[in-house]
């Protein structure tokens, strides 16, 4: 009987967060091959250990989103004979993606999978902003002041975005595929334009991590039959094997804070969505660092810069002049590696960041903060999140640092599973879908 699983992760952060805990759990039960972008050394080194991914047979790089000489064209090209000689030289079961809709390559994978008559199953491996409409705002806001030019008045720039985005839709989902020798992606859903979701296109089944999302999904047109609320890994026996290192003493960890940089460099007004410039962005961003310095004395700030952020010079100057002994973290280095070393985290605003949603899961007896201290918008997705602290002005963020200070700080509720036993679920989703594929 076939049982192998074809997993496809499409960034390294992504599979670090997410997906290295469903390659746990299925690689203990089933063959896979694993297809994924550049992952970081100690990464790469945790999959080769097969006392914890004993089914992991084979990983094939992707390289999707690495830097790539080849024109639009030939690097469709590459990707689509990628995916169809992947799911024709292992003949998967079982075909898993993050999503059936978010970029070409994935697009492909799913289309070849139900072609080969395997079981398709995407799975969200980030929170999901409830309010869409709010998200193609603030899209569109970023690139009206971002990557058109400022000479031009905000009409006419706002129709050149909007005509950019139809373009790249044409490009990604018509042009592109024929150019391949494939059929046009038909239908509704469009990563660019933020149109439908993942779960309309090929997925079978659409694994959701909670009640929130899934309702969500069906607003924006997923069939409630396809969604499964399945909670993240880490609640789950993955933590155990994953998160060893969350035990290291309390005495290593005193008097560190984690803080988490987004990768704007400007930002908006919720009430009018005025901009709020990058030198002002800035001057926030040093307001809260400050903060931070001032009511916790002694403490060591370890900043960790979002991996996509290109800018940083200004902040980093700024530190090494006001808190010489705050660390600048790299970039491109795991997050998680860092959550067994602090006492506290706070971020500062963006909406669903993975990191912070993991953290809640890998550390939730520590404090865990999200900064919204100036109305920004697009920057409210933890607001009533349980495990993470929204707070929306320095008094409250002041309170409590004072809190922590003092060792009177009181954790918020913990995340807590909110489906069925995760067990039940994931036998009877592969055993549908192993039983799918021999029927045929």
């Amino acid at each position: 009987m076939n049982d192998r699983v074809l997993l496809y992760s499409s960034s390294a952060r992504i599979f670090r967060t997410t997906l290295i805990g469903y390659l746990f759990e299925i690689s203990r039960h089933h063959p896979v091959t694993l297809l994924c972008e550049e992952l970081d050394p100690a990464t790469a080194e945790l999959i080769a250990d097969r006392n914890i991914f004993p089914g992991l047979q084979e990983t094939v790089p992707v390289r999707q989103y690495s830097p790539c000489r080849q024109n639009r064209f030939r690097q469709a090209r590459r990707l689509c004979d990628i995916a169809r000689k992947t799911v024709q030289d292992c003949r998967p079961a079982i075909v898993v993606a993050p999503s059936d809709n978010d970029s070409i390559f994935e697009m492909f994978l799913m289309r070849f999978a139900r072609r080969a008559g395997a079981f398709t199953i995407s799975i969200s491996c980030v929170l999901t902003y409830p309010d869409v409409r709010a998200i193609r705002r603030y899209v569109d806001l970023l690139n009206i002041h971002e990557r058109m030019p400022a000479c031009l008045p905000i009409w006419t720039r706002l129709l050149l975005v909007k005509l950019r985005k139809y373009a790249g839709h044409a490009l990604i989902y018509w042009i592109l595929p024929v150019y391949c020798r494939e059929r046009p992606f038909w239908g509704l859903t469009s990563y660019i334009l933020h149109r439908g979701h993942s779960g309309m296109r090929d997925a079978q089944v659409q694994i959701v991590m909670h009640e929130r999302d899934a309702s969500t999904y069906e607003q924006r047109g997923v069939p409630r039959s396809r969604l499964v609320v399945l909670g993240h890994p880490l609640l789950r026996d993955a933590g155990a094997y994953l998160c060893s290192d969350r035990t290291v003493s309390t005495k290593t960890r005193r008097k560190k804070i984690l803080v988490l940089l987004p990768e704007n460099k400007i930002s908006f007004r919720r009430t009018n969505q005025a901009l709020i410039s990058k030198a002002e962005v800035h001057r926030m961003r040093c307001e809260v660092l400050s903060m931070v310095a001032r009511y916790l004395p002694g403490w060591t700030m370890l900043i960790k810069p979002h991996p996509v952020a290109d800018e940083t010079g200004l902040l980093e100057e700024y530190c090494r002049k006001h808190f010489p002994s705050a660390v600048f973290l790299a970039k491109e280095g795991a997050v998680e590696e860092t959550f067994s070393q602090v006492s506290a985290i706070i971020e500062l605003p963006r909406s669903g960041s993975a990191a912070l949603y993991t953290a809640s899961l890998w550390r939730p007896e520590i404090p865990k903060m999200t900064v919204n201290c100036y109305d920004e918008f697009y920057a409210d997705y933890y607001q009533g999140h349980p495990g993470i602290e929204y707070l929306t002005s320095m008094d409250e963020l002041r309170t409590q640092l004072s809190k922590i200070h003092s060792d009177t700080y009181v954790s918020a509720a913990p995340v807590e599973s909110e489906s069925e036993p995760a067990e039940d679920i994931c036998s009877r989703i592969l055993d549908q879908a192993i039983a799918s594929f021999n029927r045929r």
